[in-house]
């Protein structure tokens, strides 16, 4: 992205298509966000090694914590419909 304002025409029409459940629109904001990241990445990938370590290893660090938030909300309150209370 080049400038702030188009990241934030990029997630407006990204909640737009949400809100709006079209799988068109969707994809549309999905390909020019994969564009984007693409065209972004040249310019903000790690360029040594030792950077590129840190960031996968930074990376790692906040799959873990989602994956403890999903765990931990699903067996709180859980998605609607779902047994987890049940067990």
């Amino acid at each position: 992205m080049e400038s702030w304002p188009t990241l934030g025409l990029a997630i407006v029409l990204a909640v737009i298509a949400w809100r709006l459940r079209d799988g068109l629109a969707g994809a549309l904001v999905a390909g020019g966000a994969a564009y984007g990241a693409a065209f972004a990445s040249q310019r903000l990938a790690p360029r040594s090694e030792l950077s590129r370590g840190i960031a996968m290893l930074a990376a790692g660090f906040v799959l873990l914590l989602a994956g403890l938030a999903v765990n931990w909300w699903l067996r709180v309150g859980g998605a609607p419909g779902s047994n987890a209370r049940s067990g």
